[in-house]
């Protein structure tokens, strides 16, 4: 199991820079045999949701509040992508 994390600056989103990376790297990691692979992302960053969605992502659990972002407590949500 890996974990990706992706970061887009604002200037170049938009563009599916994410949505290359993301398969390359799933290609990778297939091609590496890697059982699965985990993200996660702030409450309200719908962009990478949709993103780990449409490469077939589940959701798998939301911590309350961890997250301190904009000057308040957030959601962190954790998807998962199984290769079997």
């Amino acid at each position: 199991t890996a974990e990706y994390s992706l970061y887009i600056h604002h200037e170049h989103r938009r563009r599916g820079l994410g949505k290359r990376l993301l398969k390359d790297l799933l290609i990778e990691a297939k091609l590496r045999n890697f059982h699965s692979i985990i993200g996660s992302t702030s409450e309200g960053n719908d962009a990478s949701v949709n993103l780990a969605k449409a490469f077939g992502f589940r959701i798998v659990g939301t911590m309350k509040g961890n997250v301190y972002k904009f000057g308040r407590w957030i959601d962190n949500i954790f998807f998962m992508l199984l290769f079997v």
